[in-house]
């Protein structure tokens, strides 16, 4: 085995908060801790360099060790390689790396456009954002924070999809795989962010919603005389929309009748292509609702 002869600095990304126990160790070849050098996290999409003080001999180090208790990955391992010293073993006994896969994340806002230019204003928070695997499934669900920032973390490379539900009155203006005021096939208007592919520890981010209020036609002034017929009428010039609501319930007793409600249950409503339109969760009585709604068919499918 060939000593580390000197640990310039261990990049890591996304380490929690002030929590206790994050540190880089150095090990000699048999195991044994040379120097360890605590770690204190700075946060979520936060990267940080940790460098040791070499308060043993840069010689005794053989193998970096890096142990994170909450959330993390390993980003980057700079250091000089010593002469060897050892004849070479068939497997090294410990490994530098993570012996897991690097997970990354992604992140996103949800804004809502209060001026009418087609871009995100302020942040809207408590929104529902839903995770998609490659075949539509869900993988988790998560609420917008106070800035409308949401964020999915410890995924593993693949590829995935975000779905947004819009809070009632509010439609969709645009998202991040299509063009902000964008029209025709740069319209992107289905609360769906899709294709959103991830590398090895990649913090994906960007994969913004802009949301504006509905807003009814404004009516004209009174004419000074009367006229024949009303020139404009007393109901908004957009669709009425409508909504769909429910419940989800346990039965207790094996006799086929909800006896309490399941809160936090996530539930999708589906168009008439089986494509996800919105998602959203019960509440602490087990209701849900959608509105907002055309006139069309849906489907509504609960997450076990």
């Amino acid at each position: 085995m060939t000593p580390i002869e000197s640990v310039l600095s261990v990049g890591l990304m996304d380490v929690e908060e002030n929590q206790a126990g994050n540190q880089v160790k150095l090990m000699d070849s048999f195991g044994g801790i040379q120097e360890v050098v605590p770690v204190v996290g700075l946060g979520d999409n936060t990267w940080q360099e940790v460098k040791p003080t070499y308060s043993s001999s840069p010689a005794d180090v053989y193998v970096v060790r890096v142990d994170i208790v909450d959330s993390g990955a390993i980003t980057s391992l700079v250091f000089c390689q010593g002469d060897e010293t050892a004849p070479p073993t068939p497997a090294p006994s410990l490994s530098a790396m993570p012996s897991g896969p690097i997970l990354g994340s992604i992140t996103g806002t949800v804004l809502e456009d209060t001026n009418n230019d087609n871009i995100g204003d302020v942040g809207q928070p408590g929104v529902t954002v839903t995770l998609l695997d490659e075949s539509g499934s869900t993988l988790a669900v998560t609420t917008t924070d106070s800035e409308g920032i949401y964020t999915f973390f410890n995924l593993p490379v693949g590829t995935y999809s975000v779905v947004q539900t819009n809070e009632p009155f509010f439609v969709d203006v645009t998202d991040a795989d299509g063009t902000i005021g964008g029209t025709g096939t740069g319209s992107d208007t289905d609360s769906t962010i899709l294709g959103i592919t991830l590398t090895p520890g990649e913090n994906k981010t960007g994969q913004d919603f802009v949301d504006e209020l509905q807003t009814e036609a404004p009516t004209k002034a009174p004419t000074s005389s009367p006229t024949a017929s009303p020139s404009e009428s007393s109901q908004p010039s957009n669709f009425i929309l409508g909504s769909i609501s429910g419940s989800v319930s346990e039965d207790t007793n094996n006799d086929n009748v909800g006896d309490s409600p399941l809160a936090n249950v996530p539930v999708m409503l589906l168009g008439d292509d089986g494509s996800v339109l919105a998602t959203t969760t019960t509440d602490s009585n087990g209701d849900y609702i959608f509105s907002g709604l055309p006139l069309g068919t849906y489907s509504v499918m609960q997450t076990n």
